[in-house]
């Protein structure tokens, strides 16, 4: 192997420890806010259930399924959000959680 080759793949490994220090794993944990719903679907998610329930006021057994990581548990912080307090509060709707 030629002088050249041998320092040109020593730069190599400098490139990808540059872009493993800017590489960054999201936060797998439920969003504590609207404010955190970077992409905003889990937010349109949790009002459109919250209109369905508030709509009508039979009651009503939703179950969210979805694989580990899609936001089942940030929809539910969300929709227990809006009924614990400000505009939507409402002390009739009752959120049970089942986590298996």
């Amino acid at each position: 192997m030629k002088s050249e080759e041998i320092s040109n793949n020593q730069d190599k490994p400098t490139d990808i420890q540059d872009d493993v220090k800017n590489f960054q794993f999201l936060d797998d944990y439920p969003i504590e806010s609207t404010n955190e719903d970077s992409f905003g679907c889990h937010k349109r998610v949790a009002e459109s259930i919250a209109r369905q329930i508030e709509s009508d006021p039979k009651s009503k057994t939703i179950g969210l399924e979805g694989t580990w990581g899609s936001g089942k548990s940030s929809v539910i912080k969300m929709l227990e959000d809006r009924w614990s307090k400000g505009e939507y509060k409402n002390e009739n709707i009752k959120l049970f959680t089942y986590d298996a």
